[in-house]
């Protein structure tokens, strides 16, 4: 199963820099979620919302999985522990290492009060048909037994909005189309609010 994860840090790690600890998390990923099918370059981007804090290096990275999306939760979880991250670290805080499994074979878990929903991003107001969810083979299908996966929501309910995920994940897939609006990943990259400040640390990364 095909699976995209966005990669993020701003602070240093056991690794090195964030672009060390990012090249670092990629080598993770691979041993521990599944090969990497396709990766971006690297890019810098500005803290969202803005503040004081250090930029972030980002990247998105596309990896086939045998894991159910829980599963998948779990292990990127115990990798942030692995790299430093602090447990508890409130959303948008500094951090070693940012792992988010951004979507999962396009299923869609969320009902109608689902985040994209609540930000306008859903099929009625666009005028989209999102395509039908995956079929599931009960629970066991999207790991729900281990711990954790009960706060999963696919696609990131986030990512939409957010241009370090947006511009690198066109890299890796300019095809994709978000599993719940239906909108192109450059439809929204065009949607993107203003202000959001983001370049390519090396193109040749």
């Amino acid at each position: 199963m095909i699976a995209f994860i966005g990669l993020g840090a701003n602070l240093p790690s056991a690794f090195g820099a964030p672009q060390d600890t990012v090249c670092a998390a990629l080598g993770a990923l691979a041993a521990e979620v599944g090969p990497v099918v396709t990766r971006s370059r690297l890019w810098r981007t500005a803290p969202v919302p803005p503040s004081g804090q250090p930029w972030y290096v980002n990247a998105v990275a596309q990896v086939d999985t045998a894991l159910a999306p829980a599963q998948v939760l779990v292990v990127l979880k115990a990798l942030e522990t692995r790299f430093g991250r602090a447990l508890g670290t409130e959303r948008n805080a500094p951090r070693a290492l940012d792992l988010d499994l951004l979507d999962h074979g396009g299923f869609v878990l969320g009902g109608p009060s689902s985040p994209w929903e609540r930000e306008g991003l859903g099929s009625a107001r666009k005028g989209h048909n999102p395509p039908p969810t995956p079929p599931l083979q009960g629970r066991e299908a999207l790991g729900r037994p281990l711990q954790g996966g009960d706060d999963l929501v696919l696609p990131h309910p986030r990512m939409a909005g957010r241009a370090f995920v947006l511009y690198p994940l066109q890299e890796v897939a300019p095809d994709w189309v978000h599993p719940a609006s239906g909108l192109s990943v450059r439809a929204l990259i065009d949607a993107l609010p203003e202000g959001q400040e983001i370049e390519v640390l090396d193109a040749s990364a």
